[in-house]
């Protein structure tokens, strides 16, 4: 096994077999969130179908991401990645091969999804725990930065390439010829999970291992009385939570209905907003890389005044009609969150005992996107009551929760 080493793509090749491959597998993923809702908008003609496909997976994602963080101690980061993405390939292949064959019954597409949310519960924690084995402690910022920066990078490149290669077999007049196009989409999906497990099966790295003989739920209160046993463990997974709950729904489902309902010029201005936030993220994650490190004694009042920025830019958002405004605010946002994602992830890994990386990512992860789909429906059906009181409320609720941690002294350092 080689030791963790800097965060250099060039000279550190565990690095550069983790970046390249995630890279590409988050490519993939964007192409099943195409395709998927679009063949099932193909068979039904229904926007409902479409939405549930897509949310059947979320389910078991969300009920197993700790039980995935439990795997990847018990049996490795690496090894828990590679079973996950070998999943995923068949599931793509089968999505693949069954499409181009005309035999899309419904049934089967929610059985696939469900499989496929199954296999991200445990790819999350996996591929978020396998860093610190990687590359140095005094650089797991700059790890992390090349890590999440997959993710944005794919969500980019990703859909573009999949929706040109539906289109390059689709038309209206020729349901058949789509069918190929999104038949041949799940296929490259298969096809990035294959690579990625190639270039994850070359990564060398240590991989220190629970007790095999606990059961998950001893697995996990062992992770929880970690957690309680460090206020500021505590704090921080407030902090998540209040992310997760609140903030997740007001951004996925708050942006289309601004540019519905207040903002003039509908979706391109639902695009500016969306790229706003995204660029602001991309921008705050690599700030971290070039700006100066707050000093220890106010590391964590510094991180709690930088992610302040969010939900006071829920409270603009909810009062101006102003698109320029609103884009800058978005802006804005995205690189406070980008700044405090990576500050707080790479905290969490150095912070954290290595047999119990898996089991932390797990519940980071569920409160992040195991919490999403609660967030979406919750900030959904209070849009739909006022859309002023929703935006100033999220905000304030999670402004208040600051200011209370930030009375915290075992808060002010980071350290």
């Amino acid at each position: 096994m080689q030791p963790a080493g800097s965060a250099n793509l060039i000279t550190n090749r565990n690095l550069r077999l983790l970046i390249i491959g995630q890279l590409i597998s988050a490519i993939g993923d964007h192409f099943y969130l195409l395709a998927m809702p679009w063949l099932a908008l193909q068979l039904t003609r229904s926007a409902l179908v479409a939405s549930t496909v897509l949310a059947a997976a979320s389910v078991p994602r969300a009920l197993l991401l700790l039980v995935g963080g439990v795997a990847t101690d018990r049996y490795s980061a690496r090894l828990t990645l590679i079973v996950a993405n070998g999943l995923l390939a068949v599931v793509m292949a089968g999505l693949g091969a069954t499409t181009l064959a005309q035999f899309t019954p419904l049934w089967f597409l929610y059985a696939l999804a469900l499989v496929a949310g199954v296999a991200d519960a445990f790819a999350y924690p996996a591929v978020n725990s396998l860093l610190p084995g990687i590359v140095q402690s005094d650089d797991l910022e700059t790890g992390n930065i090349f890590l999440q920066g997959t993710f944005m990078v794919s969500g980019v490149v990703g859909p573009a390439l999949a929706g040109l290669l539906i289109s390059l077999f689709g038309s209206s007049a020729a349901e058949q010829s789509s069918l190929i196009g999104i038949g041949l989409a799940f296929l490259i999906d298969s096809a990035t999970y294959v690579i990625g497990i190639a270039l994850f099966w070359q990564m060398q790295v240590a991989a220190p291992k629970a007790n095999p003989d606990e059961s998950i739920i001893s697995s996990l209160g062992y992770v929880f009385d970690e957690i309680k046993a460090d206020p500021r463990f505590r704090y921080l997974f407030l902090m998540i939570l209040a992310l997760g709950l609140l903030l997740t729904g007001s951004i996925t489902v708050g942006l289309p209905v601004l540019a519905v309902a207040r903002l003039p010029g509908g979706a391109a201005v639902l695009g500016f907003l969306t790229a706003a936030y995204g660029a602001g993220m991309l921008g705050g994650m690599a700030g971290l890389k070039f700006v100066p490190k707050p000093p220890a004694a106010i590391s964590g009042l510094v991180v709690l005044a930088v992610f302040a920025v969010f939900p006071v830019g829920l409270m603009v958002l909810g009062v101006t009609a102003l698109t320029p405004l609103a884009i800058t605010t978005l802006l804005t946002m995205g690189a406070a969150n980008g700044y405090v994602t990576i500050y707080v992830l790479s905290w969490l890994q150095r912070k954290t005992p290595v047999h119990m990386l898996g089991r932390i990512m797990g519940v980071v992860m569920f409160a992040i996107i195991g919490l999403a789909p609660v967030s979406q429906i919750v900030i959904g059906y209070l849009l739909d009551l006022d859309i002023e009181k929703t935006f100033v409320g999220a905000g304030a609720l999670v402004l208040l929760l600051l200011l209370a941690t930030a009375t915290r002294r075992e808060m002010w350092s980071l350290d």
